[in-house]
């Protein structure tokens, strides 16, 4: 009861002011203020305050919904969809590692806690114009995509996160190798223009991995110059590209809150990522089921960079087991689909599950899988399959030295290495971090 008189102005700011749904509310007073309620006990505190716009409140989302299901079923939104894809393995990992969060964090400073509110309704506002104005949908457990029928700007986006995390690698191998890994991020925040073409659920999925690396960059320089720059400058890019009227656009306001976070207070900073991340996985299990491919391997970073959660591993391997199975089925062992699923069920297994076993066997299906689509010899350009193919023989090496197979460690690395060193700067990248483990 003391807390809620505490916290009672911000509930009825979210939810009487701002009409935010109860959902909406509740996340985040959980999440920002560790003010845990279940829906029934807001009901009944709604009650004993009286307020009377709560009624209004629930009769316009309803009314919202009614008009929702009249359309036609060409037309019909991803809400009447969603309500027929429960994920019981979402929504519990979401719950847990939320509650998690009171426990591996404080509340922050209240300018602190406003600034996280504006990230986490921001990144509800950028799922929910994507999927309900912007046409994107998923009709299946592997897609997502735009209303041209495309995959929108997620190569782009996996193109970014893949320099970014080279620039990270490049600056942890070596103290020397900090000047180049600066270098090239600056590289990488001249091609963030081209993420400005369209608005991409692939920055939900991206962005917060980033924004991980290059945290990591700057704990290595003891220097959080390079995260300052980049919240201003694509801040600001965004600013400039959707002029009049950008101040309202999210992704201007995630950078804003992110910029000042780091201002006043650089300690929160790491807690705000995790937040905005653990938010995004929220928004989009929403949108496009909670079992879906994409918010699967969402789980699988976030539980290794952010949170250790070994509760539900057993209910993800199972999931990865059914959506691999599936994949092989209807798009082919070598699809896309297939090796993206399969490369990211290595990595559960590899860093959550740590089962070597099954580790080993996964990678080894994930080198030979791609492997038949790289084309080797000089000129190899850095793609998703030659990352699988770098990812896969990586941890083979590894299982092997767990395994105490000392002649297959040098075979996994030499072969990788060898691949790799011939291609771009990424490659190579990644070619002197394997040596480097050899």
């Amino acid at each position: 009861e003391q807390r809620w008189e505490i916290l009672k102005p911000i509930i009825h700011q979210l939810f009487i002011e701002e009409e935010k749904t109860l959902e909406d509310v509740r996340i985040i007073m959980l999440l920002v203020y560790h003010f845990q309620k279940t829906r029934s006990q807001y009901y009944t505190q709604f009650g004993k305050e009286g307020w009377e716009k709560f009624a209004k409140n629930s009769k316009k989302m309803q009314d919202g919904m009614q008009v929702h299901q009249q359309k036609t079923v060409g037309t019909r939104t991803r809400q009447k969809k969603r309500a027929k894809a429960p994920s019981p393995l979402s929504d519990k990992l979401f719950n847990r590692l939320a509650l998690q969060i009171l426990i591996i964090s404080t509340i922050a400073s209240p300018d602190i806690c406003l600034l996280q509110e504006i990230i986490l309704k921001s990144v509800h506002h950028i799922a929910f114009g994507l999927f309900e104005s912007e046409g994107w949908t998923s009709s299946d457990l592997f897609t997502i995509t735009a209303a041209d029928e495309t995959t929108g700007l997620s190569s782009t986006w996996q193109s970014l996160s893949d320099q970014t995390f080279g620039a990270a690698r490049l600056a942890k191998m070596s103290p020397g190798n900090l000047g180049q890994g600066v270098r090239k991020l600056r590289g990488v925040f001249e091609q963030m223009e081209s993420t400005m073409i369209c608005p991409d659920p692939a920055m939900l999925i991206k962005f917060w991995r980033m924004c991980r690396y290059m945290y990591d960059i700057c704990v290595v320089a003891n220097d959080f110059t390079i995260l300052s720059l980049f919240f201003g400058h694509y801040g600001e890019m965004t600013r400039s590209k959707f002029r009049p009227g950008s101040e309202t656009y999210p992704v201007f306001h995630i950078c804003a809150a992110l910029y000042e976070i780091l201002r006043k207070d650089q300690s929160a900073l790491i807690d705000s990522l995790r937040l905005g991340y653990l938010k995004s996985i929220h928004s989009l299990k929403s949108w496009v089921s909670g079992d879906h491919a994409t918010v699967l391997a969402m789980w699988s970073n976030y539980l290794k960079h952010w949170d250790l959660d070994t509760l539900h591993h057993a209910s993800l391997k199972e999931s990865y087991q059914l959506l691999l199975r599936e994949s092989d089925r209807k798009y082919g062992p070598n699809s896309d689909s297939s090796l993206s699923i399969l490369d990211r069920f290595t990595y559960l297994a590899h860093y959550n599950l740590k089962e070597a076993s099954l580790a080993m066997e996964l990678a080894f299906s994930l080198v030979k899988r791609s492997s038949c689509r790289m084309v080797v010899g000089g000129g190899l350009q850095w793609c998703m399959d030659v990352q699988y193919f770098a990812f896969g023989s990586k941890v083979l090496a590894i299982v092997s030295a767990q395994e105490g197979l000392h002649d297959k460690v040098q075979q996994w690395y030499t072969t990788a290495i060898t691949v790799l060193e011939l291609g771009d700067l990424e490659c190579q990248i990644r070619a002197a971090m394997l040596r480097g483990n050899l």
